[in-house]
């Protein structure tokens, strides 16, 4: 079924929050770090945040910093199910940072510094996107009766594209290209974190969430 507007906002702003903790959803906020190679233990890893992000150390250096801007925790450090490459494998880190320290990886380019590499920032906002007709707002199991590949936008599931073995394949996103965008903006498959269609769809959420609303 497809989610209603209201109940698609709230379970994008409380899918990792108790009810407890709404009333600190407008100073901070959980971000995804994507591609982490390694398990840190959260301690760990949150030392080394620090010490690598000029910006975020020289936050916790600053005395007249209050312990709210300088808050990020561990919410938690997953492997990618899908991910089927040579060792090691890499992990998906969630954080949940202050509004002051999201500013500041903002202005890094919405990248983090961990260990000697670079990695992209996501906003944790939970966009669902149906597994057989790839459309956003759908739960997983939507019960549509047409079936869109989330590689080549044909109409067979991506378990059985063949296009995407060959030599010279091109992706193209099915919800960039029924939106109507270029060759070039739907160069890119159906989950991909980059896509245009669903950071449209990001903001569109983000634009109803107290943290995002305060920077108007």
């Amino acid at each position: 079924r497809r989610l209603k507007q209201n109940e698609f906002v709230v379970k994008a702003v409380v899918s990792t929050q108790s009810t407890g903790e709404i009333q600190d959803n407008a100073r901070r906020l959980d971000i995804n770090v994507v591609g982490v190679s390694g398990d840190y233990p959260p301690d760990k890893m949150k030392e080394l945040i620090v010490k690598r992000n000029i910006g975020i150390r020289e936050l916790y250096n600053d005395d007249k910093a209050t312990d709210e801007e300088k808050h990020i925790s561990v919410r938690s450090i997953k492997p990618f199910k899908s991910y089927k490459g040579k060792p090691p494998i890499p992990y998906k880190v969630t954080l949940r940072v202050s509004k002051l320290i999201r500013e500041i990886l903002q202005g890094q380019g919405n990248k983090l510094t961990f260990g000697q590499q670079n990695y992209r920032v996501y906003n944790c906002v939970k966009i669902p996107r149906c597994a057989q007709c790839q459309e956003f707002d759908m739960l997983e199991n939507c019960n549509c009766k047409k079936e869109v590949c989330c590689y080549c936008a044909g109409n067979h599931t991506g378990e059985n594209c063949s296009e995407r073995f060959e030599k010279d394949f091109k992706p193209t996103c099915a919800n960039c290209k029924s939106g109507g965008m270029s060759e070039e903006e739907m160069g890119h498959t159906a989950f991909s974190l980059d896509c245009p269609s669903l950071i449209a769809k990001e903001r569109e959420i983000e634009d109803q969430i107290p943290y995002y609303l305060q920077r108007h």
